[in-house]
Parts: C-alpha cells; structure tokens; sequence
C-alpha cells in the first residue's frame, strides 16, 4: 500500500515536472518568434484580415514557413511594415513535408477597424470648394463618389456646398468605422450693398460715404470697417468716379460704383470788369462773375464802389447783384483813383474777394519844364517838370505831388512821356547842353624828339615846335589866360605854376635851348571856362647817339618751327613793318616760317638814329622726307626679306627716330615698331599666313619732320589651284577647247589665251593630247596641270560589202556592210549590237548608195548592187 501512494508521488511529481518543463519550453519558443520577427526576418508574412472557422482560411491568406518549438496555437498583437495595428489569431498548422515537424504555415485573421484621421482643406469661412481628406492606418475599400489613393490609404473628395452626412469606412477585411462629415463654412452668396452720402447736395465739406451689408465684409483700404463688419465708411474730400471690389468674408465680390461730384472747394473765379479808365466823372462798365462747379450764389454775391483800395468787410453799404453779369454805373465828383470791391460767393458757400482800380480822368495834361541852370557848369543839372494834375509814376523821374524832378550829370537832347491817370502821353524835350565835366584835351606837340648837333663849343641846341591846346569837343573852351607852361630837367609835378609862361593862342610855337644829348621836361596846366584842369608832362629829348642792339635766335639747330629773330636795344626803337615791339620799344621780334638768305636789316630809334643787324636763318627744314621705297611688295614664302631705302632732301634722316613694323591693319601704329639702322636696311620679315599686309615705314628727319608710308605687302605661298574643263567629251571630229580656270592671277602661258582679270587660259585643239601645263601666279607659284583630249577623230571609216550570194538565185539576197570601227544606224538598214556591221535584205535587184558615219561624224559612200535576183 505504501508503494502505490510512493508511486502515486512519483507520477504527480513528474507530471509537475513535466508541466514545469513545457512551460519554460512555450516561453522559450515565445522569445525565439518574436527574436525571429524583430531580427532575422524569417517570419515575412502579409497579415490579411480574415475569418477563421474549424482551422479554414475564409478570404485571402498567405503562407509563410514559420520555424516553431510545440506551440500548438497563440494569438498575439502584431506590428508589419504596412503600418497597420492589428490584432490577429495566428493558428499554426503542421506542415506534412516537414521532416522534422517543425515546419508551419502561418494564417492571420483581420478583425480590427480602421483608424482614420479626417482633415478639412479649410475651417474658415469661404466661398471655395472644401477638400476632405481621410488618412486610415490600414488599406481601405473604395467609396462611391470619393478618391482613393494608389496605395489605399487615403480617401479625399471635393464638396461644392455645405454638407452633413453619415459615412461607413470599410477595411479590405470589411471591418467598418463610421463617421460623420460636416461642412457647413461654404458660402457662395453675394453680399446686398446699400450705398448712402452725407449730402447729394453742393458742398465745399467733406462727404461721408457708407456702405451697408447684409454680409460680415472683409477689411477695404482707406475705408473703416465698423465693428460688426457690416458697415464700411469713408471720408472724400474731393470729387470721384471709381469703381470698387467688395469682399465679404468668405470672399465673394461685388462691384458697385462711388460717385460724387457736388464737392466744390475752390472759390469762385475772380470778378471781371469790361473797361477800367474813364474820362468823364461816370463810372459805366461791365461786371462779369463766373464759379466753373457750383455756380455763382446771387443772394450772397456784392459789390461796392469807393475811393479807399482796402477793401471793408462792413456788406451793409454793398450793392447786391441780381445777374452774373450786369451793367454798372456810379458818377463821382473828382478825378482820380476809385476802386470797386466784389465779394463773389458760390452755390457750394466759397468766397472770393477781389479789388479792381478804377481811373477817372476827365482833364487834358499840360507840363511846364524848368531847369536848374542854363549857363556853362561842371556840375548837374536839375530838370523840373510841373503838371496841372495827377500823373502816373515815370521810371527815374522823382515825383513829388505834381512836380517831375530828375538830376541829369550829363548833356542831352531826349524825348520824355509823360502819362497821366487816364493813359495819355504828352511829350516834352529836355535838352541840356551847358554840363562841362571833362578836362581839356592833352596838349599835341608837333616834335618831342631831336637829333641836332651843337654847331659851337658850348653843347647848347636851339630848338623849336609847334604846340597844340584846345578843350574838349562841345566845351565850355579855353580859359587862355589860365593856361600855362614850364621847361624843366624834373619830372616831378609842379606845385605852382606863378613863375611859368602863360599861353597866347591855342596854336602857339615854342622856342627853347637845350644841351646836347639831353633829356628836358614840359609841363603844361590847361584850364577850361567851368574850371576843369588838364595837366600833363611831355619828355623834349635831343640823341645825337646811334643805338646799341644785340641780335638772337630762339633756334640755331635744325628745326622744323618758325625761328624768331629778337633785336634787343639799349634805347626806344621806331616800329619796323613785320616787327613786333614790346618792353615800350625796347625790343623788337620777327618770326620767320622759312629760311632767308643773309639780310641787313636797320632799325631807327626815336631821334631817327639808325644802327644796322645782318640776319641769317639757314637751320628751317618743314619739308617731310620722301617717301620710303621698297625693292619688292610680292612674296611667295612667308619668310622673306626686303630692302628699305629712306631719304630726305634737306637736313637728313634721323634713323634715331625711325621706324618700321609690319602688321595685318592698314592704320599706322608703331607702338612695337623697330628702329632702323641704316637709310638703306634689309628686312628680314615673317608671317603665320598668306594674306595681305601692311609695311608701316615712318621716316623722319633731323628737323622732325614725318612721313608716314604705307607699302601693301602681298604674300602667297600656295601653288594655284586650277579647274579644267573642255569643250565636249563626246566622239567628235571637231576641234576640242580646253579652259582651265584658276583661283587667282596667273601669269600668261605661251600658245594660250589668258583673260582680262588673268584667272583663265583658253587653247583649241584640233587632235588628241596627252600633255602637261604649268600654271604660274604672280608669286611665281606654280603648278602642273595634266590634260588628255581623247575623243578627237578625224579619220574616215573604212568597210567591206558582203553579200550573201552572188550568183543567180531565185531567193532573197542579204547584203552586209562590215566597218573597222564602230558606226552609227543607217535608215533601211539593221546595225548590229557590235554596231560594226549594217545588214539588209533585198527581196528585188536593186542599186543603193548608201552613207555610213562613225561616231565622230566621219563618214563614206558606198555602193550596193544587187543585180542576181531572177
């Protein structure tokens, strides 16, 4: 009994073991399928969801080979790469061909709806389509009038208008979520507007313009949004005509219209009258207002006549208006200035005030000229000119109640107007001729400067000339017994002249003694009628001495300038023709342009004493050196070498300073040129390319002088190329001419003709060829052309009669003519494919002449008789 319970422990103590073990062996086999999902990869199953009923797959499944321990089945919640959480029951069954048993495929099952987040295009208010878009976690099913995504998860449509509807949002398993979708910020509607003003009627204020909305609006520039959003107001302080958008909130727009034009600001034009002077005592014009918007207020627009020019603001002395325009007449009791005020007022309430100057003139002007002196004086003169009324202001006339002044400094004889209120001119002559403000004339002496020699041991000279005093033109005249005269050897002012020689006449000689070689001074004091002095120094000198001069040259080396010659004196010299002077006479200069032979030039100085200078000016070369020369302008290499000569006529080349280059540009620039070293120097020159060039050669000479040459160099080092054509390539027995054209110049060819521009050769032949030619250009270039002429034939063809028989004969009878060359066809004849032979057959006896040609047109007779036909 004791064994059975010790064997009953055992049992329950092994089946705990067992159970234990089966327990660590699940949760083994646990840990090593969610190892082999999250690392390895090995269970790579499309969960599908699907319904699973006695261990069948109903709907779609997919297998997979899933390595497992002894789990029989499991369910677990399970995260794939197609974002999809869902939760599955996974029944593991046991695949037959696994050798081990451990082999299964794996069946999943979808039961879980999906999860969708619903987005709106906008929340806002709008009066555009809304866009709803539903993002699933999870593959969906189509929907009737919705888009689906390629890859399933989203769901989007477009409404048009507000909506609220219920919708089922199924999985590909079937599994639904529902939802609601409500729109309800769609608005299409337009806005009703109602405009108002402030005033319609005419203004000079502002105008309030408000705009009423049955609609929120949205915010307008320039415009007040009232708080609500249905109201927009603004304030115009001018007139308008535009057209507006206005949005509501959700963005409808509607176009309205704000007019106004009975803003009027500006005031009226000024007042105008028709006449303006008078010459009786009634005041008769014209009045005219005009207000270009609102128009002229008559009940408010006044006028008055008065003799103040400001204008009182008291309107109860004013006169009202009945008409915008109107005759006005007032007579007054003076002549004079009077001044009508009008105060013009518009419909809209602007105001203009404006002051007209009106003239009453009703008496004729008479002047009375008077002046300050009518005798000889060195002062001004005062002109007055009295008026028995009124006057207008005059431009440098002083005018003191009726009284014209004016202070005049000099002579004159003029014409003055005079213009009184009314407009008329009366015109009086003002002449002043006893205004004597200049000095009398300088004194003119006949001789200043003598060269007379002593006659006597004493040194002394006598001398004598006539002198000349006089006041100025129009003067008031010498006052003869004032005007006085001292000799002196001082040339300093004198202070008085009490002890000095008192003129007789205006035309007096005076005698003097003077030292020889010396140098005296008069002084004359010249006093006219009104007192006005004129005193003047004059220098009386005796030379007896001949001047002393240096001659020089401002160049004495080869010069291509003018050269100037200067005569420097140690005394005043007289002016020479051709000769300038400057330092008072002291110096003479003369520039000569070109070279002179050797010239005594003589020069005088003031006394008349001459002294000679011998000038000579050989060193002026303006002549340019001539042209350069160069042996050769063509060249066939583009290395090659020419020989520049230089040369010039007068002073010589300066080879320092010339020059040459050799360029592609026909416009001189010797920036990089070379320096010549002989006159006559050969270049050794080199291009990259046949072409044309340009030598630029600047000679110059010892004086500077240039020349400028340009040689055009040529160069070609390719042998012509050429074109050969004839005349016909055909079998002829005519001549044949062969043209050969070229690319460029060539020389002529003896026995052929060459053209004008020497680019093609002509030559007739009358037999074949088989030649060359050389062509040459004028580089003297040259290449062999090959010609052949071929198809030349002259020679006459030459042929046999053949017949078939010759002896009698009842049959037809075949006549050959056989050829050594090849013919042409014959009418009535067969010619042969080897066109040698012509065949006929002649049913009759019969003679024929027959002509047979070769292809070059050389031709026989022949005669066939056929004669043996019974």
């Amino acid at each position: 009994m004791e064994n059975i319970k010790k064997y009953k422990k055992l049992i329950v103590i092994g089946l705990l073991l067992l159970i234990i073990l089966l327990i660590i062996t699940l949760n083994k086999s646990q840990k090593k399928d969610d190892d082999n999902q999250n690392t390895t990869n090995s269970i790579n199953a499309n969960i599908i969801k699907e319904n699973i009923t006695n261990e069948k797959i109903v709907g779609n499944e997919v297998s997979e080979n899933v390595s497992i321990e002894n789990v029989v089945n499991s369910t677990k919640d399970t995260t794939y790469k197609d974002k999809r959480s869902i939760s599955s029951k996974i029944v593991y069954k046991k695949d037959a061909t696994s050798v081990n048993n451990t082999n299964y495929n794996e069946k999943i099952k979808d039961i879980t709806s999906p999860q969708l987040d619903i987005n709106y295009s906008t929340k806002e208010l709008t009066n555009k389509n809304i866009v709803v878009t539903m993002t699933s976690n999870e593959c969906l099913q189509n929907l009737e009038g919705w888009k689906l995504s390629a890859d399933k998860l989203i769901l989007s449509k477009e409404y048009t208008s507000n909506s609220n509807e219920r919708l089922y949002i199924k999985d590909l398993e079937g599994n639904i979520t529902t939802i609601n979708i409500i729109i309800d910020n769609i608005d299409k509607n337009l806005p009703i507007l109602d405009i108002t003003y402030s005033d319609t009627e005419f203004t000079n204020n502002d105008v309030m313009v408000k705009i009423k909305s049955n609609k929120q609006l949205n915010e307008f520039e320039n415009w007040i949004l009232s708080p609500n959003k249905l109201e927009l107001t603004r304030k115009y302080d001018k007139n308008t005509n535009e057209n507006l958008i206005i949005k509501d909130i959700a963005g409808n727009e509607v176009n309205i219209n704000i007019v106004i034009d009975n803003i009027d600001k500006e005031k009226p034009e000024e007042a105008k009258i028709e006449d303006r002077l008078f010459l009786t005592k009634i005041i008769n014009t014209r009045l005219t207002l005009e207000d270009k918007q609102s128009g002229i207020n008559l009940n408010r627009t006044l006028y008055l006549i008065d003799s103040n020019e400001n204008m009182t603001e008291d309107y109860s002395k004013y006169n009202s208006i009945d008409a915008e325009c109107i005759n006005i007449s007032k007579t007054v009791e003076n002549d004079g200035i009077y001044y009508i005020h009008i105060l013009s007022v518009d419909n809209s309430g602007n105001e203009m005030k404006n002051t007209i100057k009106l003239i009453v003139d009703s008496i004729e002007t008479t002047l009375n000229v008077d002046y300050s002196t009518t005798s000889w004086t060195n002062d001004n003169v005062t002109v007055n000119v009295t008026s028995n009324k009124e006057m207008q202001q005059l431009d440098g006339w002083n005018l003191s109640e009726k009284v014209f002044s004016k202070e005049y400094t000099s002579n004159c004889n003029e014409s003055v107007n005079f213009t009184d209120y009314a407009g008329r001119q009366t015109t009086v002559t003002v002449s002043i001729s006893n205004i004597d403000k200049q000095k009398p004339q300088e004194p003119v002496l006949s001789h200043t400067l003598f060269n007379t020699k002593s006659i006597d041991n004493t040194n002394n000279i006598d001398i004598s000339f006539n002198t000349l005093i006089k006041d100025n033109d129009n003067g008031s005249g010498l006052n003869i017994n004032k005007c006085k005269y001292l000799l002196n050897q001082s040339r300093e002012k004198i202070n008085s002249f009490n002890l000095a020689n008192t003129f007789n006449n205006q035309n007096q000689k005076l005698y003097f003694t003077l030292k020889e070689n010396s140098t005296y001074y008069l002084h004359i004091l010249l006093v006219d009628n009104v007192g006005n002095e004129s005193y003047t120094i004059h220098t009386i000198k005796n030379d007896t001495l001949n001047p002393i001069v240096t001659r020089e040259y401002n160049l004495k080396d080869i010069t291509n300038e003018n050269v100037v010659v200067t005569i420097k004196s140690n005394e005043t010299l007289q002016g020479k023709e051709n000769w300038q002077v400057f330092d008072s006479g002291l110096t003479l200069r003369r520039e000569y342009d070109k070279n002179i032979s050797r010239t005594i030039e003589t020069f005088y100085d003031l006394a008349g004493n001459p002294v000679s200078v011998d000038i000579l000016i050989s060193n002026i070369d303006k002549t340019a050196p001539n042209e350069a020369t160069v042996n050769k302008t063509n060249f066939n290499t583009k290395k090659f070498n020419l020989v520049v000569h230089l040369s010039d006529n007068y002073s010589g080349i300066d080879l320092d300073n010339s020059k040459y280059v050799l360029d592609s540009n026909n416009i001189s620039n010797y920036e990089h040129a070379k320096v010549f070293t002989n006159i006559t120097e050969t270049l050794n020159l080199e291009v990259t390319t046949d072409g044309t060039y340009y030598l630029h050669i600047l000679s110059v000479d010892q004086a500077g002088n240039e020349n400028d040459t340009i040689k055009e160099i040529n160069v070609d080092s390719a042998k012509p190329e050429a074109k050969v054509m004839y005349s016909r390539s055909d079998i002829t027995n005519e001549n044949v001419s062969i043209i050969i054209k070229t690319n460029e110049a060539i020389k002529p060819v003896l026995g052929w003709d060459l053209s004008v521009d020497k680019k093609e050769l002509r030559k007739t032949f009358n037999a074949n060829i088989n030649t060359n030619i050389t062509i040459e250009d004028l580089f003297n270039n040259n290449n062999i052309i090959p010609l052949a002429i071929n198809n030349i034939d002259k020679t006459f063809p030459k042929a046999t009669i053949k017949y078939s028989t010759t002896t009698q004969t009842t049959d037809n009878v075949t006549v050959e003519i056989i050829a050594n060359e090849i013919i042409r066809s014959t009418e009535g004849w067969t010619l042969s494919e080897d066109k040698l032979t012509l065949k006929k057959t002649f049913k009759n006896n019969a003679t024929e002449t027959v002509t047979i040609k070769d292809l070059a047109g050389n031709s026989i007779t022949l005669s066939v008789i056929v004669a043996n036909i019974i």
